[in-house]
């Protein structure tokens, strides 16, 4: 169960718990995280479909070029603000899940660097004898335990 909800910790009586342990998942903030939300717009990545549908669904606007275009509504400028949505809506901050997945991809491309330059390495230390390093692919990136 989650009690993170400021109500339910006013008007629970939360004793029947008897001094359970309570787990939270680890966040941090991303430098640049912010300022690389501000910096999406809807109207200079007309390729990316995502951006323009969700910025349609939060803002209750359309794109003039989009399927959904309706006269009734208004009309999406590009110029809405990411930070004048309420946080139920749309985080300005990294979520604790979301790190969690920005620390898996930051540890993929970490491995594959190093399997990258393991592998130059290995080609220079070879020079004249046969080469006999293994062509893996990124999906078979073996991690090392320290």
């Amino acid at each position: 169960m989650d009690f993170a909800e400021l109500p339910i910790q006013r008007s629970w009586d939360i004793d029947f718990l008897h001094g359970a342990l309570s787990f939270a998942i680890h966040s941090n903030e991303v430098q640049g995280f912010q300022k690389f939300l501000q910096t999406r717009n809807p109207i200079s990545e007309k390729e990316d479909g995502f951006i323009r549908s969700f910025w349609e669904n939060v803002f209750s606007c359309s794109f003039l070029d989009s399927t959904l275009y309706n006269d009734d509504e208004k009309a999406c400028t590009g110029e809405e603000m990411l930070e004048s949505l309420p946080s139920s809506v749309f985080e300005m901050s990294m979520t604790a899940h979301s790190y969690s997945i920005y620390n898996a991809v930051f540890a993929v491309v970490h491995a594959l660097q190093s399997m990258k330059s393991s592998q130059s390495k290995k080609r220079a230390n070879l020079k004249g004898q046969q080469q006999k390093i293994s062509n893996r692919q990124s999906w078979q990136v073996k991690l090392k335990q320290r």
